[in-house]
């Protein structure tokens, strides 16, 4: 799959877990969840980060989740939910990928 639309994939999969984009240019993509205030075993204050590298012929995706220092106890890692969910992304927008015209060094099939 071509690293945009696995970095628009990816995007998508961090805005359906909750989280907000704070950065999003290269190959890193970094959100936040809005924290909730006043509970202080309440789960926000989390943050991803979904890391993309070229590995071989594809591209290799790291996903980190980090939880904040105040409400730990119900903070949750996400890099999970968003793994499933990139995965599911990824398969829709596959079945859109051949209605994107090919890149300069592409040749349709």
């Amino acid at each position: 799959m071509p690293e945009p639309l696995l970095r628009f994939a990816a995007q998508e999969a961090c805005v359906a877990a909750g989280f907000r984009l704070i950065h999003t240019s290269g190959g890193r993509i970094e959100g936040r969840r809005a924290p909730l205030w006043g509970a202080p075993v309440g789960s926000g204050g989390e943050a991803i980060r979904v890391d993309l590298e070229p590995a071989g012929g594809g591209t290799e995706v790291r996903i980190v989740s980090e939880i904040a220092f105040f409400g730990t106890l119900g903070q949750q890692h996400f890099a999970g939910r968003v793994a499933e969910l990139l995965d599911r992304f990824v398969e829709e927008d596959r079945s859109l990928e051949g209605l994107l015209a090919p890149g300069p060094d592409e040749a349709r099939p």
